[in-house]
């Protein structure tokens, strides 16, 4: 018996590569290429491994002449010497006489020319990947020249079909074709390696199918591969990613065992374009574009496991036990995974890659959708309502990433319906993990309604723009992103100059992220937003803030977008209405009004805080609180300091209540004033206190508690003290100076009181005034030249009038400590200087403008002029005094600071030996003479230690400085027994 291993070689490689055509459309098509190769793995050209041998027919078929037929070259069976036969079958074995194919006929019939006809040919092949294929046809015509052992030409008709089993399907009956293919006609030419047809063609598989007319497929006999498949007409596809059969690894996992070698796999890389109006629809989603193009890896010219599983995850099957409610309708029949099926107009090539292009260099399928025409690729989903339009539209099967491209910035337009349309060059998503990515500039629109929160804003959509990248993670289940999440969106990162927008506030930074959760309605919105780099929020006439990071919380109960808390850190700015704010660190909690919009609840900014007012006030502290709907704010340092012009009170704890317009200082504190005080005539004031201090703007009152120190300067020649255990100061009242239209704080009035509960005989308050002059040979270069020192418990001063008062029992005491050499003797250790001291029982009046003072009840004097050593005492129910006006500003070296004194109402005066009583005593001190008379009916009586008898008189001029006396009607006093 002659082998027919040539033959059943070229034979059988082409009747297989005719399924293996029909299944490369079907497999490159839906992106599964089930292709059927005659080659063993990892077989050459020249090496074909052993195959298994088919199993016998029962029945053998007998030629005409009645002889069983297992003949080598075909012919010997069909040659010119052969004549027609019925019900025939012909056996191909290989050089180990293993039958590889069968044909069956009912007629075979040779013609003129080296033509054959055949009637319902059959034939059964071997595959190399165990598998068998079948083809049947009504009709055959098959060319087959003289001398060639095998046929030129051919044409199959009338329910042309080719079947491919996994394994041999004859001893069993419930064995399915794992592909079918069916047309009415197929014509091949084995000189060109082509196979074609004009009629219309039909393809299935497990989970696949397709259909077109007409095609041209050549086939590469060299690789045994095929080299072009390429139809000019309208076609579908449609594929089922879950019936999708998996290529197997080996003989054992197919339930198939054998003794052959494993041999190498085979790969492959083919391309497919589609052109026209290309249409895909997966479920509710519907791609269209004008090419689709695919590259795919083949292992043993089928897909790979990661090209399968991709395929497969494109439709997970839906959790019918998934709780939890959704916003968006689920489809009607859940558990079901969605069909994808693929529409062409203009045709369909297939071609093999020897070199491996930049698509498959990572992945082992891609796809991708262009319009180069129109320029538009448009994907819409009827379930989210999520549509995109791109020039271009890519996706990596095996990694499950998809890929919108466009022209130039805005190329990429995202929309979904009433809620968003983001615009970008480039958009990234992958299916798997649920990241998508914008890698350039962009803008995200709101579609919503904007709502004006006053007439005068207008209405602007929300908005997000980016220069730089974007990111957006969706939900994920263990198959890959849950479209029937809610919320699909978890959370967005936007990088460079981004900005985003919503009614009339705008926020810039470098970094954006945002999460989302759903809120009371169960509708997806904005949970948490963090803005990074140069953090920037304008608010418009409601403010602007700035910081180096901002975090906002939102209020999910809340039927629209309202934030709850707001922090902001490292460098924190705000301004609103004229006033700033500085901190390191600022958070703000917020509420809803009656009217549904957000207001500030609560305030704290902490770090270094500075807040500068429109009117003017500055304040700093380590810390601030406030309160805005009180509007009260608390001030925290070490210390915080509130600051107006030249004024400010510093301290440890301080509250502001801008509605009742008070200050108040918990414990100690200070208050400075660095201006010229008309009133008072100081340049500058410190106060300090121990317990606490409160000053109410609208009345113009400040009230300053325990161990209080006023330390004032006239100049830097002058300073006057005052301690007390309680300080009132009076200022102009807030309504008056807006009346005014001035800021005017000058203080009107200041009381002093020696104890902190008011007026105390024990506890005085004192005031102390010191004077100098430069002196280079002094301390300091200052040596003083007067002090004043007035104690009483009530000390006031009246700004307003002029006065100083003390309205209860008190003491004054002023030193001249002017040197007078001629007056020492040039002894600069003799001490001249001149001493007043006044004591008194009733009240104290001072008038600084015309420089008079007096002094009621009980007066006691005790004073010794400049340069005098006698000391003169002087007592009275009244004593007025007059000084130089300017002697409390002027500190010259001549200067005088008394200019009279008079005293009126049982008057003493006595100075070293000599005493007087008068009625009324008039003391002129640049004279150094005293005049003391006595009322009508009284006379002035002399007490001199050195005279047996005092003296009366109407009036006596006393000399005190050199204790001399004149009198005027002076008279004897008898001297008693």
């Amino acid at each position: 018996m002659t082998k027919a291993h040539g033959q059943s070689e070229g034979g059988g490689r082409r009747i297989a590569l005719v399924a293996a055509a029909a299944l490369t459309v079907v497999a490159i098509t839906i992106v599964t290429w089930s292709v059927v190769s005659t080659r063993s793995p990892g077989a050459t050209d020249g090496d074909v491994a052993p195959e298994p041998q088919l199993q016998p027919i029962d029945n053998t078929i007998t030629a005409t002449n009645g002889t069983s037929s297992r003949v080598g070259a075909v012919e010997d069976l069909l040659g010119p010497a052969v004549e027609g036969s019925e019900q025939g079958r012909i056996e191909f074995v290989d050089e180990d006489g293993r039958i590889v194919r069968e044909l069956l006929y009912e007629t075979l019939e040779p013609r003129e020319g080296g033509r054959i006809e055949v009637d319902q040919p059959q034939a059964w092949m071997h595959l190399s990947n165990g598998g068998v294929a079948h083809l049947q046809a009504n009709h055959g015509s098959l060319l087959q020249p003289q001398g060639r052992r095998e046929p030129e030409s051919g044409r199959f008709e009338g329910e042309v079909r080719v079947r491919v089993f996994d394994e041999d399907p004859r001893p069993r009956e419930d064995i399915a074709p794992a592909v079918t293919f069916a047309t009415d006609t197929l014509s091949f030419d084995t000189t060109m390696g082509e196979l074609r047809t004009t009629d219309h063609v039909q393809i299935t598989a497990a989970g696949l199918a397709i259909e077109f007319t007409g095609f041209t497929l050549i086939i590469d006999e060299v690789h045994s591969r095929l080299s072009l498949f390429q139809t000019n007409s309208a076609g579908s596809a449609v594929i089922d990613p879950s019936q999708l059969a998996e290529s197997k690894s080996d003989e054992s996992e197919s339930g198939n065992e054998s003794s052959s070698p494993v041999a190498a796999v085979i790969e492959s890389l083919y391309h497919a374009a589609m052109t026209g109006n290309v249409t895909i629809e997966f479920g509710p989603r519907v791609a269209t574009a004008e090419r689709f193009d695919l590259w795919a890896r083949l292992l043993d010219n089928r897909p790979t496991p990661r090209t399968i599983e991709g395929l497969r995850l494109l439709s997970p099957p839906r959790d019918e036990t998934a709780t939890g409610e959704s916003s968006i309708d689920q489809p009607s029949d859940p558990g079901e995974n969605d069909v994808l099926t693929i529409t062409w107009t203009n045709g369909l090539t297939i071609q093999p890659r020897d070199d491996t292009p930049v698509e498959l260099q990572e992945e082992d399928a891609f796809a991708r959708l262009a319009s180069p025409t129109r320029g538009i690729v448009r994907v819409e989903d009827e379930i989210t309502q999520l549509s995109t339009t791109s020039v271009a539209l890519e996706y990596a099967i095996a990694s499950r990433n998809l890929l919108w491209t466009g022209v130039g910035p805005r190329g990429v337009v995202m929309r979904a319906e009433e809620l968003f349309e983001a615009t970008t060059n480039r958009f990234e998503l992958d299916l798997a993990t649920g990241d998508a990515t914008f890698p350039g500039p962009g803008v995200i629109v709101s579609l919503a309604e904007p709502v004006a929160a006053s007439l005068d804003k207008p209405l602007t959509p929300a908005q997000i723009l980016w220069r730089d990248r974007a990111y957006l993670s969706l939900a994920r289940s263990e198959f890959g992103i849950d479209f029937s999440a809610n919320p699909l969106l978890i959370r967005s990162q936007f990088y460079g100059a981004v900005q985003a927008s919503n009614e009339g506030v705008v926020v810039t930074g470098e970094q954006v992220q945002s999460f989302y959760a759903l809120n009371r309605a169960g509708q997806t919105t904005i949970a948490r937003a963090v803005v990074m780099g140069e953090a920037r929020v304008d608010a418009g006439v409601e403010g602007l803030l700035t910081a180096n990071r901002l975090d906002i919380e939102f209020d999910l109960d809340a039927d629209a977008v309202a934030p709850t808390i707001a922090t902001a850190q490292g460098d924190v700015r705000a301004a609103r209405e004229g006033s700033t704010l500085r901190a390191d660190l600022a958070e703000a909690t917020f509420v809803r009004d009656i009217s549904g919009r957000s207001r500030v609840d609560a305030f704290s900014a902490d770090l270094g805080v500075v807040v500068q007012t429109a009117d003017g006030v500055r304040m700093t502290a380590d810390s601030l609180n406030a309160d805005p709907e009180r509007s009260i704010a608390d001030l925290i340092g070490e210390p915080a300091e509130i600051s107006f012009g030249a004024s400010a009170i510093s301290g440890a704890e301080m509250r502001i209540n801008q509605t009742e317009r008070t200050l108040t200082v918990f414990g100690n504190g200070a208050l400075r004033r660095s201006t010229a005080d008309d009133g008072l005539g100081y340049e500058n004031l410190l106060l300090e206190w121990a317990d606490s201090m409160r000053y109410d703007d609208l009345i113009g009152e400040a009230l300053f508690l325990g161990e209080c120190v006023l330390t004032a300067d006239v100049s830097d020649l002058a300073r006057d003290v005052v301690t007390a255990g309680r300080i009132e100061l009076s200022t102009t009242p807030y309504a008056e100076r807006q009346e005014r239209q001035d800021n005017d704080q000058s203080i009107r009035r200041a009381v002093a009181y020696g104890a902190s509960s008011g007026v105390d005989s024990v506890n005085l308050a004192r005031v102390e005034s010191r004077r100098y002059i430069r002196d280079e040979t002094a301390p300091g270069n200052l040596r003083l030249t007067r002090l004043v020192y007035l104690d009483g418990p009530e000390i006031i001063a009246d700004v307003t009038d002029g006065e100083l008062q003390v309205p209860h029992p008190g003491k004054l005491l002023i030193e001249n400590r002017r040197l007078d050499e001629a007056a020492s003797g040039g002894n600069a250790q003799t001490d001249l200087r001149g001493t007043t001291l006044v004591e008194w029982d009733g009240a104290f009046v001072l008038k600084r403008e015309v420089g008079a003072a007096e002094f009621r009840r009980q007066v006691r004097v005790r004073y010794r002029p400049l340069g005098a050593p006698r000391v003169t005492e002087l007592e009275c129910e009244r004593l007025d005094l007059s000084f130089d006006p300017d002697a409390q500003t002027n500190a010259s070296a001549g200067s005088a600071d008394l200019l009279w004194a008079q005293a009126q109402g049982a008057v003493y005066a006595a100075q070293g030996r000599r005493q007087v009583v008068a009625d009324r005593m008039l003391f002129d001190n640049a004279l150094g003479f005293a005049e003391l008379t006595a009322w009508p009916g009284n006379a002035v009586t002399l007490f001199d230690a050195d005279a047996p008898t005092p003296l009366t008189g109407d009036l006596l001029r006393w000399d005190l400085l050199r204790d001399r006396v004149e009198w005027r009607g002076a008279r004897p006093t008898a001297a008693p027994d």
